[in-house]
């Protein structure tokens, strides 16, 4: 990607593009299906990246309590579309959670 392209490209989306390298930076590219994704020899889509934060909040959870948590109850933002409102629940689902319900972000407050 030039130089041009590349300015042109970061004012359309609303995300930071940066290289994986050495010092731990990844690169943002879009997917086929159009959604923006990290690639590192790999593909990401954010919700595959989103379900691996949470496995790993998993383990920490279980190390601090001492047994694993299955079950839980997810909150989500106020302005979630239907399209949204799956993925959440996919996150939960492939972090190997119970999502018990999904609940507002204001009700969860």
């Amino acid at each position: 990607m030039t130089h041009w392209s590349r300015s042109k490209e970061m004012k359309m989306v609303s995300y930071k593009i940066v290289e994986r390298n050495e010092n731990g930076f990844y690169k943002i590219v879009r997917a086929p299906n159009g959604d923006v994704c990290v690639a590192y020899g790999k593909q990401y889509s954010p919700t595959n990246i989103a379900a691996m934060i949470r496995r790993h909040k998993k383990q920490l959870e279980k190390k601090y309590y001492g047994k694993s948590v299955s079950n839980a109850i997810i909150a989500f933002p106020r302005e979630t579309t239907d399209v949204q409102y799956k993925e959440i629940m996919n996150v939960g689902l492939m972090a190997r959670l119970h999502p018990l319900i999904l609940i507002n972000e204001l009700i969860a407050w």
